[in-house]
């Protein structure tokens, strides 16, 4: 059924999109003249084993395949239409082929877009920013939700950024999220829902020399047809206690009555930013928790840091440097009793067995790996450093720069086979591994021409080298035919 309901989704924002396309004679929306805005790239990759290097597959949206050498072709569209004063609405799509060892053909985006002043209703599937107040492209990326897996279907509201609160004096600014998503029924758990929110505060609301940011997030997946149990509460009164963090009712299973319905990633998030000149500085610290005993912080160490400092152009050596400690060792433990480790696994759960994966990458930061005996998570005890670096070179070339380290010590609460019939303690020794990718960027008109190195080296994974090439080009179209 759900299954169902993202086709008819989806075929929806197409009709849209053709109805619009055929609204440019003699409409209201054919008076506004703005042109498709249109992408196309294609990328090569390829590795010295046959695993590509760590940063040349992660936080890349699920582009690429890890398994093998690629070839990526992708091309996108996008419109926006002015509907009425303060209103707008923007639809578009992305067509992905890959040729590679589990080669596609596919719709990778997919969307329509509404937005009213400060709000935005938006449907379909998309590559979304990451959550929280980490670098959207240099850090390690967000405990919450990063760029690393595919999108999923969503329908979203959301404010457009932060937006004054009225009546404050422009002393307070909010930044709302609230979303429902689909995931697909190839789980362990078929056809779950997605449920995300976040709440973030800023003081003041508009641009000062200091700033202060507060901010909540939740990330559920609940619903859904268990292998063993059958449906799940998916009802409304189940979607209004996935809403409000709650557990489940009496007709939930044991250990959700116990604890939260559905599968719970969710974090505390604080930042203070400071202009300092033509310096934009921030720190940030991020709180994880899965559970409800860990909203009272009895996990303060696990969560992730981070130091940022960006200039206001882009025309220097060192224009954005972004630093990272993430730490997710605790996992509930009581060090109180003596315990080592908690009874939680992070982005795993005993009932949703899949985790916190789709498509086999993780929702949340790479470094918490997917597990390579069946579904979930398989290396969830981890610490990491990062440190990213952004600027321009002489004759305008543009670098990227990546170097990860992290420690990593395996996973409890584990599925032992592809049928996950039984979870088994997976933690392991301390192992270490590094991880890095320089990329530099050359635009040549209307073409943009990227070539990268990514190296890893360690204990984790085989050593390994991988380089990439890739062209790109942006334009735009007055109508599509």
């Amino acid at each position: 059924m759900v299954s169902s309901f993202v086709r008819r989704l989806l075929r929806l924002t197409i009709a849209s999109l053709c109805v619009l396309i055929g609204l440019e004679n003699g409409s209201a929306v054919a008076q506004d003249r703005r042109p498709w805005q249109a992408d196309a790239s294609v990328l090569v990759l390829g590795s010295s084993s046959e695993q590509v290097p760590f940063w040349l597959q992660s936080n890349r949206y699920g582009t690429v395949d890890s398994t093998s050498a690629n070839a990526l072709l992708r091309a996108s569209l996008q419109r926006r239409f002015s509907l009425a004063p303060n209103w707008g609405l923007t639809v578009g799509g992305e067509l992905l082929g890959r040729a590679a060892n589990q080669s596609s053909f596919h719709a990778h985006q997919l969307y329509g877009r509404l937005d009213y002043r400060g709000l935005r209703l938006q449907v379909g599937r998309w590559e979304e920013s990451p959550t929280g107040l980490t670098h959207p492209t240099l850090s390690i990326g967000s405990l919450g939700r990063s760029r690393n897996a595919p999108p999923l279907p969503k329908i979203v509201l959301e404010t457009s950024g932060y937006v004054s609160v009225p009546g404050t004096g422009d002393a307070l600014a909010i930044n709302a999220y609230a979303a429902h998503g689909w995931f697909p029924d190839d789980r362990f758990v078929a056809d779950p829902y997605l449920h995300e929110k976040y709440l973030y505060l800023r003081f003041p609301s508009r641009e000062r020399s200091v700033q202060l940011i507060l901010g909540v997030l939740q990330h559920t997946i609940w619903g859904g047809t268990h292998p063993a149990r059958g449906p799940l509460p998916q009802d409304a009164e189940a979607f209004l206690r996935v809403l409000g963090g709650r557990a489940g009712g009496d007709t939930a299973p044991r250990q959700e009555q116990n604890g939260t319905i559905g599968s719970t990633e969710a974090g505390y998030d604080f930042g203070v930013a400071v202009q300092v000149g033509t310096i934009d500085l921030q720190a940030s610290r991020y709180f994880h928790h899965t559970d409800r005993p860990s909203l009272l912080f009895r996990n303060p160490w696990d969560g992730m840091w981070e130091l940022r400092a960006e200039r206001s152009s882009d025309d220097h050596l060192v224009h954005t440097l972004v630093w990272n400690h993430m730490r997710v060792t605790r996992h509930n433990a009581k060090f109180s009793e003596g315990q080592e480790r908690g009874a939680d696994s992070y982005y795993n759960n005993v009932l949703y067995r899949g985790g916190w994966v789709h498509r086999g990458f993780t929702i949340g930061s790479p470094l918490l790996l997917p597990n390579r005996r069946g579904p979930g998570v398989g290396n969830n005890i981890v610490v990491a450093h990062h440190l990213g670096l952004a600027g321009t070179l002489p004759a305008a070339l543009r670098y990227r720069l990546r170097l990860t380290y992290s420690r990593h010590y395996g996973a409890q609460g584990v599925c032992a086979d592809a049928s996950c019939s039984e979870l088994v303690d997976a933690r392991s020794d301390r192992t270490d591994q590094y991880a890095t990718r320089l990329a530099l960027t050359r635009d040549v008109g209307d073409l943009s021409i990227r070539t990268a190195v990514a190296a890893d080296l360690g204990s984790l994974y085989p050593d390994r080298l991988g380089v990439e090439v890739g062209l790109s080009w942006t334009g735009s179209f007055r109508a599509l035919f």
